[in-house]
């Protein structure tokens, strides 16, 4: 083999091996014929949210997750795949974008994702993937605080109603 090539190779394991330890969440997914119009639609979606898109060679892949604590990843890199590193603020990002984009997109099917270094299951991928975003729960937590305020407002007022009335 070409040394300029074998050197190449060790790149890309490298760089692989690199974008899993500085990720906090990685999804891989089966991509089974989605047109390059779709992939860009992805590509920039995830890119927006501070996600790296990346399409490897499988046994490339393979080679960087062996002998790894990634090493779990293996059995999954088989048939075209595309791998989403998540290093953004929001964890649960890539699994919940790609989720719904595999709800619009049926050529695209998630095969296996890890959140902090663990593995998870489908039913785990589905729930963290019903989860609102970081903006959806800083307004849950919000509307969360205000109601108390709120309710007290109501009452104030509706007391103030009250006496006013008597009076008259």
């Amino acid at each position: 083999m070409n040394n300029n090539i074998r050197d190449a190779k060790s790149e890309i394991v490298k760089e692989i091996k690199a974008n899993l330890e500085a990720s906090t969440s990685t999804v891989v997914a089966k991509n089974v014929g989605l047109s390059v119009t779709e992939l860009s639609e992805l590509r920039n979606e995830l890119k927006e949210n501070g996600i790296q898109f990346k399409v490897y060679k499988n046994t490339l892949s393979r080679i960087a997750v062996k002998d790894s604590e990634y090493k779990y990843f293996a059995p999954f890199f088989k048939g075209p795949n595309i791998t989403a590193f998540n290093n953004g603020d929001d964890e649960t990002a890539a699994i919940r974008i790609i989720d719904k984009f595999t709800q619009e997109h049926k050529n695209l099917v998630i095969t296996t994702a890890s959140l902090e270094g663990r593995i998870l299951n489908n039913e785990e991928i589905a729930s963290i993937a019903a989860i609102p975003g970081r903006e959806g729960l800083l307004g849950m937590l919000a509307s969360t605080l205000i109601a108390p305020l709120k309710d007290i407002t109501i009452a104030l007022h509706l007391y103030n109603e009250q006496k006013t009335a008597t009076a008259e």
